[in-house]
């Protein structure tokens, strides 16, 4: 059983009771995960830097491939191969298609909270600036021109919500796409492109933008491994 199936509401895509229930614990528990990161933003990011670990990680080969799964172009392509091999042809393809719609919102998110990435506040720093930030930053054109903000993060938002849909797409290996997603959120980390608390947001954003978008656009009927999602497509660039 998919463990985020409450998030799916009725056959009349109305929300029981006990669903909303479980759909606003699950938020609450996400904000209380943004919280904890929070409390360990700073001494992550500070360790990462001196003991090397973040030079490391940027330079190695493997990297580029760890957070593949972060940049949209990925599930671009996964939605590509379902168009053609998955039962449910253009259906799976456009929910693949539609995992961008989150990195919207995402890019939203950064815009209003202005948080930059560690160690990337103008001039010289010791110590990261985790709980600095500049709300709307840069007006109305920072909502489209945005370098180096950090909250949500991006890479993390894209990897969950691509895993969210080939989760409801192949459920049996669920699992697999939610590991794969979260190496994307340690990678994030340990290069210091990102705080905990930056990761944690950009994933729930991901997992829940994807619900609300099957939600919205098409209803599911779980048999086994297969469902069904009326969805259509769009393009979104994370940085």
């Amino acid at each position: 059983m998919d463990p985020l199936l409450p998030l799916q509401g009725g056959a009349d895509g109305a929300c029981s009771g006990r669903r909303c229930m479980m759909v606003w614990l699950l938020v609450v528990l996400w904000i209380v995960g943004i919280g904890v990161g929070a409390l360990v933003d700073r001494p992550v990011s500070q360790w990462v830097r001196d003991s090397g670990t973040a030079e490391a990680v940027r330079h190695h080969w493997i990297t580029p491939v760890v957070k593949a799964p972060g940049v949209y172009y990925y599930a671009m392509m996964i939605a590509g191969a379902f168009w053609f091999l998955h039962p449910l042809k253009w259906r799976a393809g456009g929910l693949m298609l539609l995992t961008g719609i989150p990195g919207l919102a995402n890019c939203l998110g950064k815009w209003i909270f202005g948080r930059a990435r560690p160690f990337k506040l103008v001039g010289p720093m010791e110590q990261p600036a985790a709980f600095e930030l500049h709300w709307f930053i840069g007006g109305l054109k920072g909502l489209f021109w945005q370098s180096n903000l950090s909250f949500p993060s991006g890479h993390s938002c894209t990897a969950f919500a691509t895993a969210a849909a080939m989760a409801i797409l192949l459920p049996k290996w669920r699992w697999a796409f939610y590991v794969v997603a979260g190496m994307v959120a340690v990678e994030r980390v340990l290069e210091n492109a990102h705080y905990v608390s930056d990761v944690i947001g950009g994933a729930g954003l991901g997992v829940f933008g994807v619900y609300v978008i099957v939600g919205l656009f098409g209803e599911r009927k779980t048999s086994g491994a297969a469902g069904t999602v009326a969805s259509s497509g769009c393009e979104v660039k994370h940085d």
